[in-house]
């Protein structure tokens, strides 16, 4: 899977990058996609993609370009023969106003991107399948996107500024404190969270608690140190978060992380950008 930075001009670094699809090769195991705050905007060329909700273990829905907003629960990923395309990965404020909606409507929910973006997704679609090469169409998406980014609605500065410092303590830092740091009551925090965010500021941090702990975990870390290094109470609340975030638990989801061995229902796990990457 390739992933390239978008260059920084106009994108206020919340574009955090873009990838080819497919995320794998054609008849390969079902892919995990872990909850994040994260918003996905994927633009194929060729085939469609098929999500569900992994805890549900429903059918799956087949998009061809498609918003997925941020989520509090895993999603399994397959994919047509033949699928080609870019997924455009952004900071769920960058998608408030990239898109110029409430995140809360887009939160849990994969939709069709033409019900966010109208026609100029197709515009845009075309522009890129015509485009000579993968350079010229990572270029050309730096251009669109501060273009509607520049267009769009600001968010507020102090949403941006709790949601780093979520970020940056992996989801441990209490939210009372957060509020009074930015000025802000409480209420006022969580209202104005959702709606440039799409999810509260309590279940933000429980999904990077929640990637801590997978990093832990992928390293070779037992998960009762991984459960005390990431801040849960015990095993035993780490085990129920995350079976309730997954659909499995930690040891399940530890042996079908290779290549969906050892009975593990999946195949690697392909993952959005970790938030590694954005706070470097």
């Amino acid at each position: 899977m390739s992933v390239v930075s978008p260059s920084p001009a106009g994108l206020c670094g919340g574009v955090w990058g873009y990838h080819d699809l497919p995320y794998a090769q054609a008849g390969s195991d079902p892919r995990l996609l872990l909850p994040t705050e994260a918003v996905a905007l994927g633009l194929t060329f060729t085939g469609s993609v098929h999500l569900s909700d992994a805890a549900v273990r429903g059918p799956a829905a087949g998009f061809t370009s498609f918003v997925a907003g941020p989520h509090s629960g895993a999603l399994v990923y397959d994919h047509d023969d033949g699928l080609t395309g870019i997924g455009v990965f952004l900071a769920p404020w960058a998608a408030y106003t990239l898109f110029g909606i409430p995140m809360d409507g887009l939160a849990n929910t994969v939709v069709p991107a033409s019900e966010v973006l109208g026609a100029r997704v197709d515009t845009l679609v075309r522009e890129l399948r015509e485009a000579p090469d993968r350079q010229a169409r990572f270029r050309h998406l730096d251009r669109v996107l501060a273009r509607w980014m520049f267009r769009g609605p600001a968010h507020a500065a102090p949403v941006e500024q709790v949601w780093w410092r979520l970020a940056r303590s992996r989801g441990d830092t209490p939210v009372p404190g957060l509020a009074r740091e930015v000025g802000w009551c409480q209420r006022q925090l969580e209202r104005r969270f959702r709606e440039q965010v799409g999810l509260s500021p309590k279940v933000v941090a429980r999904i990077m608690r929640l990637r801590h702990t997978v990093r832990l975990l992928l390293e070779g870390r037992l998960v009762c140190d991984a459960a005390a290094e990431a801040g849960y109470h015990d095993q035993s609340h780490l085990s129920r978060e995350f079976r309730r975030m997954t659909g499995l638990s930690p040891r399940r989801f530890t042996a079908g992380a290779g290549k969906g061995e050892n009975g593990g229902p999946y195949g690697l796990i392909a993952d959005r950008p970790d938030l590694a990457a954005a706070l470097h």
